[in-house]
């Protein structure tokens, strides 16, 4: 299997956990058959390497990162390493290695692809158009639609919007829209996660679920409309549930997935309950894609004690959904015949 990562924004921690994590991978016997690619410039990843004292071989494009030798995919944008600071050049260092490496996964060159975290400020710096990653890949990819979803363990979730202000949340929820997200929810946890017959929650957006219209109608107009129809597809959905009873009752723990209508009505709980490994996945793409659930941290950025754990978690679900979909195209293909 081949995983390519992308270097993100390398003034920030991406990459000091990308090498520490590959190195932890390095030690485990069943791993063997993962080989592992960075799409970076070789001499910022030396620099970077050599700024926090994390040993590194270089073998002419290849480096060695414990037992791993890791592939070089260039990256022609090099800058010198300033830890925690917004730059034009890290920008689009870290735009670069994110299009290469969705470009060479799109032509099958790899199985999947694992971002590390960016600086939306310094991508703008440099022309960037997207709120976010996701976003950009879900049009490079030509999707759609997708999903962002953040998932630990047992704990799956979907985020109806996403990188959009507050106040615009309301006037961008519509029965069609969590219709879609449900689908393509449904579709990632039986294809992706092997789940035969998924269990969504979906959470209300206004407090209360709307207090029957009184403090809100969207519950009303839109979220429960849509949640019947999908029950009518056989997706196996309920709510809308008020979001803090919800949590506070721990109502999560029966779901397989939960459908959130806002940002941080989903990544606050979530974040919370993984305890820091949390993995971001985009469900709906033609490729797989994972990422820590964590972003470049430039507070931390240069003194070396950033956490793995998300980053080692965001690997080990690339291959899992890799194997998953192969195991369910070759199971097709065996009925198909």
């Amino acid at each position: 299997m081949e995983i390519i990562c992308t270097c993100g924004d390398a003034n920030g921690v991406g990459l000091e956990v990308l090498l520490k994590s590959i190195d932890y991978i390095s030690q485990l016997e069943d791993w063997n058959d993962v080989e592992f690619t960075i799409a970076v410039h070789l001499k910022v990843l030396k620099n970077y390497a050599a700024q926090i004292n994390f040993p590194i071989k270089v073998i002419k494009n290849d480096v060695k990162i414990g037992s791993k030798t890791c592939k070089i995919l260039p990256c022609s944008v090099f800058h010198e390493i300033e830890f925690g600071e917004i730059s034009e050049k890290a920008g689009r260092l870290a735009s670069q290695s994110l299009e290469l490496a969705i470009q060479e996964t799109i032509e099958g060159k790899f199985d999947a692809i694992v971002t590390m975290p960016v600086s939306k400020s310094s991508l703008y710096l440099c022309g960037w158009k997207y709120p976010g990653q996701t976003e950009f890949i879900t049009a490079t990819c030509y999707a759609k639609s997708s999903l962002m979803i953040l998932a630990s363990g047992l704990n799956r979730m979907g985020l109806t919007t996403i990188h959009l202000p507050l106040k615009y949340v309301a006037r961008e929820i519509s029965k069609s829209l969590i219709i879609n997200n449900l689908k393509v929810f449904n579709q990632w946890l039986v294809k992706d996660l092997n789940i035969k017959t998924p269990k969504i929650a979906v959470l209300a957006l206004n407090p209360h679920a709307g207090e029957g219209g009184s403090i809100g109608i969207e519950e009303i107009d839109y979220i429960a409309p849509a949640i019947i129809e999908v029950r009518s597809m056989h997706i196996t959905a309920s709510g809308p549930f008020p979001a803090d009873g919800f949590f506070g009752l721990g109502m999560h723990k029966m779901f397989d997935g939960i459908l959130a209508m806002y940002h941080d009505q989903g990544l606050i709980p979530i974040k919370l309950i993984s305890g820091g490994d949390a993995v971001n996945v985009t469900a709906g793409l033609p490729i797989v894609r994972t990422s820590p659930g964590h972003g470049t941290a430039f507070d931390i950025a240069g003194l070396s004690v950033a956490k793995t754990e998300s980053c080692i978690e965001a690997i080990r679900m690339a291959r899992e959904i890799v194997e998953n979909r192969k195991k369910n195209k070759k199971n097709r293909s065996k009925v198909s015949n």
